[in-house]
């Protein structure tokens, strides 16, 4: 298993790390039976700038032990309120524009990763509408050509068929070239 590594990018990053780290701790439940191996293990993990700040703020404390769950609360603690974190993530999925060759499911798995910083994503119909307002015509006139979808799931089934039915399309047109 990979090490795991977490640069304080945003929550989803951290939340995805924070899994990782429980999955290790468990298999090897021996190795990490107590806070201060989990602590060390979780502290040479982190990159960057919040490697730089736990350093600090680890100092600061003067050597004080730290438990596990300190450790997690000053990692959560580290990234912006959910109000914030709502208002960023809807300003970068109001900027997260589907480019003309894009394929649909790549699309989506991007919005997916902007997405998980919403704290509470609100219903699954307004999830696929906003979606749908940031893909290209082509996509949206398919989409809805065959009735907007109600669930996400509807949507990544439309995005996979429109995405299969253009890949032959393209590769007889290089082929042709």
């Amino acid at each position: 298993m990979p090490t795991p590594q977490y640069h304080g990018n945003n929550w989803s990053e951290l939340q995805f790390f924070l899994v990782d780290l429980k999955g290790i701790f468990m298999a090897s439940s021996d190795q990490f039976a107590e806070d201060s191996m989990r602590v060390l293990y979780a502290s040479c993990c982190l990159k960057g700038s919040i490697k730089r700040r736990w350093t600090a703020y680890a100092q600061q404390q003067g050597g004080e032990y730290f438990t596990w769950p300190m450790v997690e609360q000053w990692l959560k603690d580290q990234r912006p309120d959910a109000a914030t974190r709502c208002f960023d993530a809807h300003k970068r999925l109001a900027s997260c524009l589907m480019h003309q060759q894009q394929k649909g499911q790549l699309f989506l798995d991007a919005w997916e990763v902007i997405e998980a910083e919403v704290p509470n994503p609100g219903p699954e119909e307004n999830r696929v509408c906003q979606a749908l307002l940031n893909v290209t015509q082509q996509y949206q006139d398919w989409v809805v050509g065959n009735g907007v979808p109600t669930t996400w799931e509807q949507l990544r089934d439309e995005a996979l068929n429109m995405d299969n039915l253009e890949a032959p399309r393209q590769s007889r047109q290089s082929y042709n070239n």
